[in-house]
């Protein structure tokens, strides 16, 4: 949802706020696109360095929370410029870390399949509902949307600390020797947290 909303909310936000030109507005919002690549190289060399999928993912959901408070919620033009770049860079990794973080914990080809396909279909399910929380009606502050975007990003990570600390326990299990069977049936896997 929130990659959806920064295409669709962002650049209204930097128009709005400091009554730029149109040639003005390309010139000032190109940066934002540009932090994309930038952030997700970044995030996914972190996330290998450290072997830390689940760590980086709520960095950037912090990123994300921080960015939209500063968009959302300040009047300032250049604070919300930079909430705007905070947003992007936080949720731009977003994709391929979740997808790495889901893969990483599954052997199988088909399970793999089937998981990235839901990961996938969730972000399409995303994209409608961000267009459905992003109403012209609601402009120029959208306040519906950046809470909608604000409470997905809250149940992100909770779901993330619910998923890791399963994964963590699994894991504690296999080491002290008292699981019952063997982490996706493979000798030697622990789960990637």
């Amino acid at each position: 949802m929130i990659l959806y909303q920064t295409s669709l909310w962002d650049r209204r936000q930097v128009e709005l706020k400091w009554r730029v030109r149109d040639e003005m507005d390309h010139l000032i919002s190109w940066p934002i696109d540009g932090i994309y690549a930038v952030s997700i190289m970044f995030f996914a060399w972190l996330s290998d360095k450290y072997r830390q999928r689940a760590a980086v993912i709520a960095i950037q959901a912090v990123m994300t929370l921080v960015g939209l408070v500063l968009t959302g919620f300040v009047s300032i033009p250049g604070w919300r410029y930079a909430g705007i770049f905070l947003t992007n860079a936080g949720a731009s990794g977003y994709v391929p870390g979740i997808l790495a973080y889901s893969s990483n914990n599954i052997i199988s080809h088909t399970k793999r399949s089937v998981s990235t396909a839901i990961i996938v279909s969730f972000g399409g399910i995303g994209g409608i509902f961000a267009s459905l929380v992003f109403r012209q009606v609601d402009y120029p502050s959208y306040l519906p949307g950046i809470y909608a975007t604000i409470g997905s990003q809250l149940l992100m990570l909770v779901l993330l600390a619910l998923t890791t600390t399963h994964f963590w326990l699994k894991n504690k299990s296999v080491r002290t020797g008292q699981a019952d069977e063997l982490l996706e049936g493979q000798e030697g896997f622990f789960y990637t947290l």
